[in-house]
């Protein structure tokens, strides 16, 4: 089994060159959405509210309720479109 073997299967339709390129694009936006709840949760930590933004509750709540409500839609999306790279592979 080599790397060819792998590229071989994931490619045996060119719709999954496309798609496998957009679910890598939604891996990358999860992550990126992950470590800006990280960060926000940081910044409320620091007690400096030297960030206005942060420094209302319901705001912050409602930025943190934002993203976590945007990592689920970008797992579940992310996750469908690589069953459907290796289902189309098949």
């Amino acid at each position: 089994m080599t790397l060819k073997t792998y590229t071989d299967y994931l490619f045996l339709r060119d719709r999954n060159r496309v798609l496998l390129v957009f679910t890598i694009v939604l891996f990358l936006a999860s992550e990126g959405i992950n470590m800006a709840y990280i960060r926000f949760l940081a910044k409320h930590n620091d007690n400096s509210k030297s960030n206005t933004l942060l420094a209302d509750q319901n705001m912050f709540w409602l930025l943190l309720g934002l993203l976590q409500l945007g990592y689920f839609v970008l797992s579940w999306l992310r996750y469908f479109l690589l069953n459907v790279v290796v289902l189309l592979s098949n």
